[in-house]
């Protein structure tokens, strides 16, 4: 499949589907966030107004669907510098390519919990992505099945030798884990 299509296609079309995952997910729980803030802070401070509750929330979902195209502007990056400490000669497009289909694979579990959120009546509970243990998230299956897809994927887009694709793929593990480790301790504690 890689073979046959562009890189530029493979790329956007992994692009539009993170984009559309994204979106999905931010739907599914807005009315879910309102509700919970509506019945968090009681009747008496309805003063602020539905529409400007309902802006910030819009704002903020905006801000998380643009920090999940950030990391992969620095993922890609990232990929890149140790790819080329390591010796390839590989342009940045085909690093921010392997990052991309690296994240179509988690961008998955967002539609997965989309749809979850979608269909659950209970307007209090929202599944999130971070939301879960810090065990939980450590051995998700989608966590790991990245990794395996990172591997593989490397050996058909790189120049990169097996040995130094683990070190490419450990780098995508260090990466991944700091940002597990900072929505876990940081993020979730606000």
């Amino acid at each position: 499949m890689i073979g046959q299509l562009s890189n530029k296609k493979i790329f956007l079309s992994a692009f539009f589907i993170i984009l559309i995952c994204s979106l999905l997910f931010q739907f599914s729980i807005s009315d879910k966030i309102l509700n919970t803030y509506y019945s968090s802070v009681g009747e008496n401070t309805y003063d602020v107004g539905e529409k400007s509750v309902r802006t910030i929330v819009m704002f903020l979902q905006g801000f998380m669907i643009f920090t999940t195209f950030v990391e992969i502007l620095i993922g890609g990056f990232i990929l890149f510098v140790v790819a080329f400490i390591l010796g390839s000669k590989k342009p940045k497009k085909i690093y921010l390519l392997l990052y991309t289909l690296t994240s179509l694979i988690l961008a998955f579990k967002m539609f997965i919990l989309a749809i979850v959120n979608y269909l659950t009546a209970d307007s209090s509970l929202i599944y999130s992505a971070s939301g879960t243990s810090l065990d939980l998230q450590l051995l998700d299956p989608f966590f790991l099945i990245s990794i395996a897809a990172l591997y593989v994927v490397s050996g058909k887009l790189t120049d990169l030798n097996k040995g130094k694709r683990l070190i490419l793929t450990g780098s995508f593990v260090l990466l991944k884990l700091i940002t597990i480790f900072f929505n876990y301790f940081m993020v979730d504690k606000i």
